[in-house]
């Protein structure tokens, strides 16, 4: 299947791409290889690393938003076995699950201990 046709199925894709035309030309430029995750998570360490949790968060979203588009591409076009889309999303996972964890120990230095609701 051709990029466009299986872009078609995703509405998440279409507006995502609309609204940010710079993803289209990355993708376009990276969907023969499985995603860079090395690359990837340079912004997102750097809000680690810079104790800035907004950034932090932004970068998140913004990494989910390439790593969702880039992941469904290859895979509706038969570039990415199964193995490579479990393991995208896995790998997202553990990502945001780390900086969630990051985000509740910098606001308890911040506020003082952050309470979970049973």
């Amino acid at each position: 299947m051709d990029l466009d046709r299986a872009l078609a199925y995703s509405r998440y894709a279409q507006q995502a791409l609309t609204a940010h035309p710079a993803l289209r030309d990355e993708l376009v430029a990276t969907i023969e290889a499985p995603f860079d995750w090395t690359h990837a998570f340079v912004e997102v360490d750097a809000a680690v690393t810079g104790d800035d949790a907004p950034r932090l968060a932004a970068a998140l979203r913004a990494l989910r938003g390439r790593v969702f588009i880039h992941t469904l591409a290859r895979d509706l076009t038969g570039r990415a076995p199964f193995a490579e889309v479990v393991q995208a999303m896995t790998t997202l996972a553990e990502r945001s699950r780390s900086g969630a964890i990051w985000q509740r120990r910098l606001l308890g230095t911040w506020f003082g201990p952050v309470a979970l609701k049973q």
